[in-house]
């Protein structure tokens, strides 16, 4: 059957009242008196504010009241469907925290006490967030406000204000993130004859190629372009996608040869598949691996420190700008994390010189 097309609720007029209204759900929402001059004129901004935002505009008494922080928060819901962690965190904390509060009160000190209450909060003992997760909800905590002044829910000066909010410092939190350093190739070495077909295959290539779990393990076939010595593959879809950012992986020999044997398949078939022939997702092969290590003494890695490994690799050939083009990405700052300097340089220098 096919779908019918969306309607507007059309302008209609309370001969009792002699007031414009609009019906939406089984709610008036009026609009003036009828005979105005403007009538038509409300009633086609009422109609640009519901297309735009999904939902009735403020009536006048809301606007001078200010909408609710609990409100704000379920527009941009409505309005984002896909979220990261960290505004989740953000969304469900300041509804929590001051959901009936207007948005208009919600100022630096407030904004202060939400996130010195997460910085407390602790599970089993244990502080819940680090440093690096309590800046990131207060980063997404700003990102809400600003939408929030976009969408005109609130004036400039609440975001502004917000702003001047400083995120937590080393030392200011009672858990600090750990330091993610490349895996020792000789424990890999050690796991791999251990993991299960398709899992072995996933960390090789990882290790080769220096990329994201997530966009290994969602490789087609048609994906694989073998024209040249080297493999490519273009993704359609990845981390920074949003941002306009391309994302290549380059596939060496060693890489190809791995590719090879699972590439007898459709083109539209995953690369890399259990032995059942089911997806392997990002969580199937951290688990995989923490078993593996777990069962068989080695010591415990997750995939990215491949990553991490792969960086350390290519910064030693080809520098840190090779190390960017190798990982994606666009600062190299960002690849100085990745791209770990070789201890074992410094002693020998050190040695003839020091």
């Amino acid at each position: 059957m096919k779908k019918a097309a969306f309607q507007l609720p059309p302008l209609k007029v309370h001969k009792g009242k002699n007031l414009g209204y609009v019906r939406l759900d089984g709610k008036f929402h009026y609009l003036g008196a009828a005979d105005s001059l403007d009538i038509q004129e409300k009633y086609r901004a009422w109609v640009a504010g519901y297309i735009l935002t999904g939902s009735p505009p403020l009536k006048s008494k809301e606007q001078d009241r200010g909408i609710s922080v609990s409100e704000v928060c379920q527009r941009f819901k409505t309005a984002h469907s896909k979220r990261s962690t960290f505004v989740r965190y953000a969304l469900a904390a300041m509804t929590e925290t001051y959901g009936t509060l207007p948005v208009l009160e919600l100022s630096p000190k407030r904004v202060k006490a939400l996130m010195a209450a997460l910085a407390a909060d602790a599970r089993n003992g244990k502080p819940r967030f680090g440093r690096a997760s309590l800046n990131g909800i207060l980063g997404a905590v700003r990102c809400v406000l600003k939408w929030a002044v976009s969408e005109e829910l609130c004036p400039a000066s609440v975001w502004h204000a917000a702003q001047t909010v400083s995120g937590f410092k080393y030392g200011e939190t009672a858990r600090e993130p750990r330091r993610v350093h490349a895996v020792p190739e000789s424990v890999v070495k050690d796991t791999l004859p251990h993991l299960r077909k398709g899992f072995a295959d996933a960390v090789q290539v990882l290790l080769y190629t220096g990329a994201r779990p997530s966009e290994v393990l969602n490789l087609r076939k048609r994906d694989i372009v073998t024209g040249e010595k080297v493999w490519t593959a273009t993704l359609e879809g990845h981390k920074n996608t949003h941002r306009g950012q391309e994302r290549t992986l380059y596939f060496g020999s060693r890489a190809q040869s791995v590719l090879r044997r699972l590439m007898l398949c459709g083109p539209d078939d995953l690369l890399f598949t259990t032995s059942e022939g089911l997806p392997i997702s990002v969580w199937n092969l951290a688990g995989t691996i923490t078993d593996t290590c777990r069962r068989h003494g080695i010591p415990h890695w997750h995939a990215y420190q491949l990553r991490h490994l792969a960086g350390t690799k290519a910064r030693e050939v080809g520098g840190l700008d090779g190390t960017a083009a190798m990982l994606g990405h666009k600062d190299v700052e960002t690849s100085k994390i990745y791209g770990e300097l070789d201890a074992t340089k410094a002693v020998a220098i050190a040695a003839q010189i020091g």
